[in-house]
Parts: structure tokens; sequence; C-alpha cells
């Protein structure tokens, strides 16, 4: 039981950090694409 046990610590950390790391890129992806079409309002 306890290797099963260790095995979704394990599992549970790796999605930790993709999560944290994909909450920070899709925040990224925000704030360029809202920049981006304010440039082009402002511009056009």
């Amino acid at each position: 039981m306890k290797p099963l046990l260790s095995l979704s610590a394990l599992i549970d950390r790796f999605n930790e950090r993709v999560g944290g790391t994909v909450r920070w890129l899709i925040l990224l992806m925000v704030i360029i694409s809202s920049g981006n079409a304010s440039v082009r309002y402002i511009f056009s």
C-alpha cells in the first residue's frame, strides 16, 4: 500500500506544478491578447 501512496503523492506534486505553470501561462496569454486588442483599437 505504501508504494501506491508514494506514487499518488508524486502524481499530486506533478499536477500541482503543471497546474501552476499553466495558470501563469494563461494569465500571460490573456495579457498579451488584451494588449494586442487595445493597440489595434487605439491605432485604427
